[in-house]
């Protein structure tokens, strides 16, 4: 499910991979990995066994990684 706000999208996810600096997500589409930097969002979830979570970003930066 996808929520717009002002220029802000939640997306619900799947966390995949995590570094200090970035969260990697499954590609909806089946591809590789989508590589968002932490500081370009806030991510709430992600908890094991599932990993779903939501994903808050810009609009423009989710539309750039494919997410929506």
């Amino acid at each position: 499910m996808t929520r717009y706000r002002s220029n802000l999208v939640d997306i619900e996810v799947t966390l995949r991979r995590e570094t200090p600096l970035a969260y990697g997500f499954a590609n909806p589409n089946g591809g590789a990995i989508i590589w968002v930097p932490k500081s370009r969002c806030e991510f709430e979830g992600g908890d094991p066994p599932s990993c779903r979570g939501t994903l808050t970003m810009e609009d423009w930066l989710a539309v750039d990684k494919g997410l929506t």
